[in-house]
């Protein structure tokens, strides 16, 4: 058998073991793939893949730059390597790797339309939504920092005893200017207008039915199943032999919104805090 068609096999199996969750054994398997066969790109990318389940990030990350290297095409690599910063990144005080995370991922999601591969689009959008999430969160964290610092540093010019009023009160009035600064970052609930009625989530595949109301895709064909063809608001008949039609300014309109507010990005899954964003 020749090393090509080994590696072949020893891939195979590390694929049916990365389907039952036996990430280990898949790791295994892939490592002697690559012994096999070590220009294979895909291989790299697979072993990554195990990598990252076993939340070995600095692995993953190698081999996903590995992966790239030898085909800067594979759209899998580009997105474990965006994955894999983005959880690194969590833990660090930059944000470098949070930048260098979205520009992989943007990346896999350029390559995607150019292999005619949409199939991997909804996910790559996922994460990138959420890398950007996290890097908002980041932000926030660090200016904090440096406003809980400003702070400190003005209570210890408060304490010297050699200021007259004059300076004291300019002082405060900087310190009550850096707490309002702070509470500012405070959000609001997403606007009602942008979120489906079904699931009071942001849109992402709006469509309107033939009385005006707009819905989730998804939302709507279950809500079909459950309820029959009635439209949720219009409490009518809907008329299924007429096509569900892409709302595409709803969802011009909710992307700008996250754009400006990446915070708002699966806001139903409670996940404002850095620790909960999942990749």
């Amino acid at each position: 058998m020749s090393a090509i068609a080994q590696s072949q096999k020893f891939k195979e199996l590390g694929n049916d073991a990365f389907l039952k969750n036996d990430y280990k054994s898949a790791l295994q398997h892939y490592s002697s793939a690559i012994i096999c066969d070590s220009k294979n790109s895909i291989l790299f990318s697979n072993r990554a893949r195990a990598y990252k389940q076993l939340l070995q990030y600095q692995e993953a990350y190698q081999d996903a730059q590995k992966a790239i290297e030898l085909d800067n095409n594979n759209i899998k690599a580009h997105l474990i390597s965006g994955q894999t910063l983005a959880q690194i990144g969590k833990n660090e005080k930059g944000i470098k790797n949070i930048n260098k995370a979205i520009q992989d991922m943007t990346k896999a999601l350029t390559l995607c339309a150019g292999q005619n591969k949409q199939v991997f689009e909804k996910d790559l959008n996922k994460y990138i939504l959420r890398a950007k999430k996290l890097l908002y969160f980041k932000n926030i964290e660090i200016e904090q920092e440096n406003i809980n610092k400003e702070i400190q540093g003005l209570k210890a010019m408060l304490n010297q005893q050699s200021l007259n009023q004059k300076q004291a009160s300019q002082i405060i009035q900087k310190a009550e200017e850096c707490y309002q600064k702070s509470a500012k970052k405070a959000k609001n609930e997403v606007p009602d207008h942008l979120c489906c009625p079904i699931t009071m989530n942001l849109f992402e595949d709006p469509v309107v039915t033939q009385y005006g109301f707009s819905y989730e895709r998804q939302a709507l064909l279950e809500h079909f199943k459950l309820n029959g063809d009635i439209d949720p608001i219009a409490r009518k008949p809907i008329n299924r032999n007429i096509p569900l039609i892409s709302n595409l300014s709803l969802k011009k309109v909710v992307s700008e919104y996250l754009q400006n507010e990446p915070w708002a990005y699966e806001h139903y899954l409670d996940q404002n805090s850095i620790e909960k964003i999942e990749f």
